[in-house]
């Protein structure tokens, strides 16, 4: 079995950095590698300190908002249209999963009756029945 490195202990001050840099759009591993925190090390952060895992869920949701918001930058700002188009699809993409009621796509559900006609509902009760309802001698 191979040896692992030296643990990374986790510190609020850390948690809230790498929390910060995910929210403006960075990866979790570029993050990682800024802040001197493996990946593995990372998740098991995720998995063992709520607190931090709470912290990280607002801040994937933050993100997905940023990457909505750099989008437009993109179109804005950058001169090849390839490279626009493949950095916007791609942020599309993780925002729709990432918060998918805000950026993902919208999807109608229509329910139809018989032939695409209105549905027809029934209330199990008979033609007299429903006309002495009606006149009011139910």
């Amino acid at each position: 079995m191979a040896k692992r490195g030296r643990q990374t202990t986790y510190t609020p001050e850390k948690g809230d950095k790498l929390c910060e840099l995910i929210a403006e759009g960075m990866s979790a591993s570029k993050a990682c590698k800024k802040v001197g925190v493996p990946m593995r090390t990372f998740y098991e952060w995720n998995r063992e300190h709520k607190d931090f895992s709470a912290q990280l869920t607002c801040a994937r949701q933050d993100q997905a908002d940023t990457f909505a918001d750099q989008m437009c930058d993109i179109a804005d700002d950058e001169d090849d249209v390839q490279r626009a188009k493949l950095k916007i699809d791609a942020r599309k993409w993780v925002a729709a999963r990432m918060k998918p009621k805000s950026w993902g796509d919208k999807q109608a559900v229509e329910h139809t009756g018989k032939d695409g006609g209105p549905i027809q509902t029934t209330t199990g009760l008979t033609d007299e029945q429903l006309e002495r309802i009606a006149a009011g001698r139910g």
